[in-house]
């Protein structure tokens, strides 16, 4: 299911000067609720093709974290405890009150995994993905750490190439949070139903680091290494990655995720959605029971349409074809024509 994320964003005010920016889709009763956190200098959209398929069925937030992505880019507050309460926060705006699954990429498994250890009872499942229990950075980025604001402030544009997030937050983030951190002696406490997924080329830490972490794990937990893959193992295998995720989910069973609302409708019986909409039954495995529609003005949707498809048809009648370029410029005509005439909201 191709999805328009941008539709989907939201966002929840944490302090007075920052915003924390995420993408959230939650189907009609959702299987569960999988939070998504990326790694330094990522953004939200990495977990793209987790998004696309797991929101058919659950609640699936992906957030951008203080200084990357859209969210805000304070000066401050970049600790393990102001992430966390960045991450509580968003937790409260959308409402989520059952335990729910959590997924870390890369330095988002250390994230992950402090707050799965610090807060048990609202993690259901915990999936660390290319994460270790130290990081280091490379040595050209701990030179650049060490520039003053100004500077990096220069060097923005350069870095806006290949990162998703501000320079001067990543050198917070480093400095009082990133090169502090140590997980080795907290994946063995681990409460959650732990899954660790790994590249079998990944050059961003020593293999041995990555390894480290599934032999630390609580006995009991999947590890699951996913071969001719590097340190983005969810973009370049995502259909091994999305599989692994939908059994480690469901369990040992017979029955795919893409189909289990239908056994679980069936079992449920009164209150299922199959036992309320009966013809659901004859929907195809690929087709959604439900679909969240993005709560935006319909403007919003329009001018989405325009930017991505301006030259595609968005109209065709009495023969002839408006593109969403033109449609969407004769609406910006006629809303300022009516405007001109002091015509404006509530007022005829």
């Amino acid at each position: 299911m191709q999805l328009d994320l941008e539709l989907y964003r939201e966002e929840a005010q944490v302090e007075a000067d920052v915003r924390i920016s995420y993408i959230r889709i939650a189907p009609e009763r959702p299987l569960h609720t999988i939070l998504f956190i990326h790694g330094f200098g990522g953004r939200s959209r990495q977990w793209r093709y987790q998004i696309e398929q797991f929101a058919i069925h659950n609640e699936v937030i992906a957030i951008d974290l203080r200084g990357h992505g859209r969210s805000s880019r304070p000066g401050h507050g970049y600790e393990m405890d102001r992430i966390l309460a960045d991450i509580m926060a968003v937790l409260r705006h959308c409402d989520v009150n059952r335990p729910f699954v959590l997924a870390g990429h890369s330095y988002g498994v250390a994230i992950a995994t402090e707050f799965a250890w610090r807060y048990p009872e609202r993690v259901s499942h915990l999936i660390l993905i290319a994460g270790a229990g130290e990081y280091s950075i490379l040595p050209a980025y701990k030179v650049m750490f060490r520039l003053p604001e100004a500077l990096l402030r220069l060097l923005q544009p350069v870095a806006n190439r290949v990162m998703d997030a501000s320079l001067y937050a990543l050198q917070e983030l480093y400095l009082h949070n990133m090169r502090q951190w140590r997980g080795w002696d907290k994946f063995p406490e681990l409460k959650p139903k732990t899954m660790v997924i790994l590249g079998n080329k990944d050059r961003v830490l020593p293999q041995s680091a990555f390894e480290r972490v599934a032999e630390l794990v609580p006995e009991g937990s999947e590890v699951i290494n996913v071969g001719v893959s590097a340190h983005m193992v969810m973009l370049e295998r995502r259909d091994a990655v999305n599989r692994a995720i939908e059994r480690f989910l469901e369990g040992d069973t017979a029955v795919p995720t893409h189909s289990r609302w239908r056994s679980d409708a069936e079992a449920a019986g009164r209150g299922s959605l199959l036992a309320e909409r009966p013809w659901l039954a004859n929907y195809e495995t690929a087709v959604p029971p439900t679909i969240d529609i993005p709560r935006l003005p319909l403007t919003r949707l329009l001018d989405r349409a325009w930017r991505r498809f301006p030259n595609r048809p968005a109209i065709r009648f009495m023969g002839r074809t408006l593109s969403y370029r033109s449609l969407s410029a004769q609406a910006g005509r006629f809303a300022n024509g009516l405007l001109s005439l002091g015509i404006k909201k509530g007022r005829a």
